[in-house]
């Protein structure tokens, strides 16, 4: 997940209720900001191959206009997001896990923000049918139920994600990867291509109508994904 399960927190940064969007009849308030919190899956782009940091966030804050603003907080290494909650020596259990993003969620709920839990983006293992591997399932219907009991808005970026690269097979999923053998972490064009995925989700939930202003897609991407078609960014 990240919160962006990544989370994304909106806030409108000058309303009293903190609302992220306004119509364009209301000058009292901002743009939005947005604020992701997540794993290495989100954070920002590695500046060496070693750093293993290479995440969708990148591509995300790319795609804000109109002076949105956002700051990508996802760290290495960062649990509460799926993939490193799931190592042994973190000794997180699913349970756990679910309490700990409960928490994160209620405090972002706290501050008047809104949260949007997403879902963690697919690796691209592929198992001997030459389908991706879903080893994140556990945690991806977790975050869906913990967004459920909130009453929060969530993006399904996993199951998105896994389609798209179901279709697209294992040799051209691998031109994501941060390096040949790193099926988890994205170079700047995975960045770009599943950020513009993620804002697409997030243009498709509850939110979305008040965040057009200020979430601009590419939408020849986004169509190729959803087409199943090859994409590059």
């Amino acid at each position: 997940m990240h919160i962006l399960t990544p989370l994304i927190f909106l806030s409108s940064l000058t309303t009293a209720s903190l609302l992220p969007f306004a119509s364009r009849t209301d000058t009292h308030l901002l743009p939005p900001a947005f604020f992701l919190a997540g794993d290495s899956t989100t954070a920002i782009q590695a500046l060496t191959n070693t750093s293993k940091g290479g995440g969708w966030g990148t591509g995300f804050l790319s795609t804000l206009k109109n002076g949105a603003k956002g700051t990508n907080y996802g760290h290495n290494g960062a649990t509460t997001f799926g993939h490193n909650d799931q190592k042994p020596a973190a000794n997180i259990s699913l349970a756990q896990y679910s309490t700990n993003l409960r928490s994160l969620a209620q405090q972002i709920l706290d501050l008047n923000a809104t949260p949007i839990l997403v879902t963690s983006l697919s690796r691209r293992n592929f198992n001997a049918s030459g389908l991706v591997t879903r080893n994140l399932e556990n945690e991806r219907l977790a975050t869906i139920a913990v967004a459920k009991s909130l009453d929060v808005t969530y993006v399904d970026l996993n199951l998105a994600s896994m389609n798209y690269l179901n279709a697209i097979g294992l040799a051209k999923a691998t031109t994501y990867n941060l390096e040949p053998t790193d099926f988890t972490h994205l170079n700047d064009m995975g960045s770009r291509v599943f950020g513009n995925l993620v804002a697409a989700l997030v243009l498709e939930t509850g939110l979305g109508k008040g965040l057009r202003e200020w979430v601009g897609v590419d939408w020849r991407v986004v169509q190729g994904i959803r087409r199943g078609i090859y994409v590059t960014a």
